[in-house]
């Protein structure tokens, strides 16, 4: 659910979305907050229902969804700090409350897993963990995004998987992503999802079919594909209508939001 034409990152919380976005953006000083909507009916009627933020210039959805998902170490989010004393500081912050492990890996309060580094500060941006089939998967998301590449192959050079890619930096949209071969160890939850930005029914109608072949369709316009990424394919008129429709507006297009598998923008537009 944004404007621009992003994937967006969403982070499902359990109504603690207001805090978590709190606490980073007391992490990250470039952080700010876009956009807030709200429940209009039922048990949660008025408490926050998203948080459009970004991180360094990255745009996240902070959705405040319920206990049902569990974030994963699956997908963490990598981000470079400089020198030793500032990757220091850095993971000092994200792990407040929460734990650390080895190779700059961290799990903060929240239960989202960061990977800090040093390096030159840039992005955030986020990892996918695969059980060796991270150059597939990479394949396959090119496949169905026109406005895709890789950036980058590492490889491991030793041991049993040496000559084996070990991680695969590559761009959907314009929007960063690395994937690791990093074993069976993790799997996806719908708890961190990719919002894709639609401007017409054409790209949902697409984009549902391709994503979730060998996966599964959902509710609500989420998807997870066949590699178990979770999806929504969203239209950019959804988001306009969140942002700056009225209350009113808004309780009607989400009562219809929910009748729905695939979204249909004629149907949202109606409501």
């Amino acid at each position: 659910m944004t404007s621009r034409r992003d994937i967006t990152p969403c982070l499902w919380f359990d109504f603690n979305a207001e805090e978590a976005v709190a606490h980073y953006l007391a992490i990250f000083p470039d952080g700010r907050i876009e956009s807030i909507s709200r429940y209009g009916d039922g048990p949660h009627a008025g408490a926050v229902m998203t948080i459009l933020f970004s991180l360094r210039g990255k745009r996240f959805l902070a959705l405040n969804g319920g206990p049902h998902f569990h974030f994963s170490p699956a997908i963490s989010l990598m981000v470079k700090a400089g020198a030793k004393a500032e990757v220091d500081a850095l993971a000092e912050r994200l792990a407040e409350g929460g734990k650390t492990s080895r190779g700059g890996r961290l799990t903060d309060r929240f239960g989202v897993s960061w990977q800090v580094l040093p390096g030159e500060p840039d992005g955030v941006t986020p990892c996918l963990w695969f059980d060796f089939n991270a150059e597939e998967a990479v394949a396959h998301y090119l496949a169905i995004f026109g406005d895709a590449r890789i950036e980058h192959i590492s490889r491991y050079g030793a041991g049993e998987h040496a000559g084996a890619a070990m991680t695969v930096t590559f761009s959907l949209r314009g929007e960063r992503f690395i994937a690791l071969n990093g074993g069976p160890h993790y799997k996806f939850t719908p708890a961190i999802s990719l919002m894709v930005d639609c401007e017409t029914q054409n790209e949902i109608d697409a984009y549902w079919e391709r994503l979730s072949e060998g996966g599964s369709k959902g509710r609500c316009g989420w998807l997870t594909d066949v590699f178990g990424l979770s999806w929504q394919i969203v239209p950019s008129a959804l988001d306009e209508i969140m942002r700056f429709g009225d209350v009113d507006r808004q309780r009607r297009v989400m009562k219809a939001v929910m009748t729905m598998d695939k979204l249909d923008i004629a149907e949202i537009q109606r409501a």
